[in-house]
């Protein structure tokens, strides 16, 4: 056959597209896939799926339907098999982009990542149920208008039979249109409070203490429910305490405010307030991030409140306050810090009556950055840290001080210092006022000195740390830059 006639063949230019298309897409999309493979990219396994499958299939297909009717016909078996292989292969791709695209790398705080599974799954079902079709109408020239009427009285009649259970779904998903609340919310539901970690086409799944909650979408839809996850701005913890009525009201509430503004899960711009209720009983609100923190504030306001409680004289729940803090035990810790303080031990017994013992537990302040403290301290007890405010914000851990170390060495001096003392376990000191430790000095002159010395070695302690952490952070920044570069 010359070649002008074979050129002016039906089947020559689409023989021409495969026989040349084919390999360039191959290599394109390898290349394509081989990128994605190395940038861990979840479209890869679309990309696979077009250049293994789809291409070759769609290729094989054209072919079939170019050979002559008398060879294969294009109404045969052979060539709707293909095609049906294809659309479904179409089909799974489109399935497996979108949920690449939209879903599978979406963040947590995205819309895509908040949506519940139910929504994704009706999207599912319904490309799935359009694909379908399209197969049966086009390539086998099925009567698709006549299957969905037989499906639409199918589904009249097992409406009626299932109208209880279709009802509950049905109002689970207006329920779920409506989003009144998203994966990981915190609701009230009776009483059920929980987290929602989970939502499917029947229930919501509540995290509670004691395991997970079944909840039917339709009780949520027909009830009431409180999305403790969506307050205006933050969330308030009521706290309820009681002291005794002979506790002066104003020293309780600033007691209870003063505890609660170093809870270190209070909202930040916030305060908290504190009032009196009846006699001797008192509320302690406390502004929140989240109703997720709301357990822990409150158990570690008590926790507080029972340490600060006895340090101020009031007592708590009725407690005796001097319960194991008499003078005797006062007595005990002053000879164990006779040494360190230069006291004379048969002089103690006088000395102790003017002393004090304070607990504090994990986590207080026992004294704030440019603080003038009232008083030293001997730590009899537990580990105290010297922290300072980090260049970048935050704070820098310096020193820990433990049993046998003072703090609080300026109340000599009435100046601050440039850090603060926190509570890292539980905490005994032994307090010496300071008109106390201003005799002590009188008596001997080294104690003022030795004060001085660990004064003078903590700041240059400070001054290291500090200047170790601004060379670690500029190290980091020259680096950064570098590999920007």
């Amino acid at each position: 056959m010359p070649v002008s006639d074979l050129t002016q063949q039906p089947w020559f230019a689409w023989a021409v597209l495969v026989v040349v298309g084919l390999p360039v897409l191959t290599i394109v999309l390898t290349e394509v896939e081989a990128r994605l493979v190395r940038r861990r990219s979840s479209m890869a396994r679309p990309v696979r799926l077009l250049r293994a499958f789809i291409l070759p299939v769609g290729a094989l297909l054209v072919l079939l339907t170019q050979i002559p009717n008398t060879v294969v016909s294009n109404e045969g078996g052979v060539v709707k098999i293909t095609a049906t292989v294809l659309g479904l292969m179409v089909l799974v791709f489109v399935l497996s982009g979108l949920n690449t695209a939209l879903f599978l790398n979406a963040s947590a705080a995205s819309w895509r990542g908040r949506m519940p599974s139910i929504f994704i799954d009706i999207v599912r079902i319904i490309i799935i149920g359009v694909g379908l079709a399209v197969l049966l109408s086009v390539v086998w020239g099925a009567d698709v208008g006549g299957l969905f009427a037989a499906l639409g009285v199918t589904s009249i009649v097992l409406g009626l039979i299932l109208q209880n259970a279709l009802g509950s779904i049905v109002g689970g998903l207006l329920l779920l249109f409506e989003q009144p609340f998203q994966l990981g919310d915190w609701i009230e539901y009776g009483k059920v409070r929980g987290r929602i970690v989970g939502v499917n086409w029947r229930a919501v799944h509540i995290e509670v203490d004691n395991g997970i909650q079944i909840v039917p979408n339709s009780s949520l839809a027909e009830g009431a429910f409180t999305n403790l996850s969506r307050p205006t701005t933050h969330y308030v913890e009521t706290v309820a305490v009681t002291f005794t009525e002979n506790d002066p009201p104003r020293d309780v509430i600033d007691l209870c405010n003063e505890v609660a503004r170093g809870l270190p899960r209070l909202a930040p711009g916030h305060e908290p307030s504190t009032v009196r209720t009846g006699a001797g009983t008192y509320a302690t609100s406390v502004p929140l991030v989240t109703f997720a923190d709301s357990g822990e504030a409150n158990a570690e306001l008590l926790t507080r409140l029972w340490y600060a409680a006895r340090r101020a004289n009031l007592a708590l729940n009725g407690a005796d306050i001097w319960q194991g803090e008499s003078t005797a035990d006062v007595e005990v810790l002053l000879r164990r810090a006779a040494s360190r303080l230069r006291l004379d031990p048969d002089g103690l017994e006088g000395l102790a009556a003017r002393m004090d013992l304070e607990r504090w537990a994990p986590g207080e302040v026992l004294q704030r950055v440019g603080q003038v403290p009232t008083a030293m301290r001997w730590v009899s007890g537990g580990v105290v840290s010297l922290r300072v405010p980090a260049p970048l914000g935050g704070e820098l851990a310096v020193l820990n001080l433990g049993t046998g170390d003072l703090i609080g060495q300026t109340a000599l001096t009435r100046t601050g210092t440039p850090w603060s003392l926190t509570a890292v376990s539980e905490v005994t000191v032994l307090v010496v006022p300071y008109d106390v430790l201003t005799d002590l000095v009188r008596q001997d002159n080294r104690l003022a000195r030795e004060l001085g010395q660990e004064i003078d070695q903590r700041k240059e302690a400070v001054d290291a740390a500090r200047a170790q952490t601004e060379d670690t952070a500029s190290r980091r920044a020259t680096s950064g830059a570098a590999e920007r570069a």
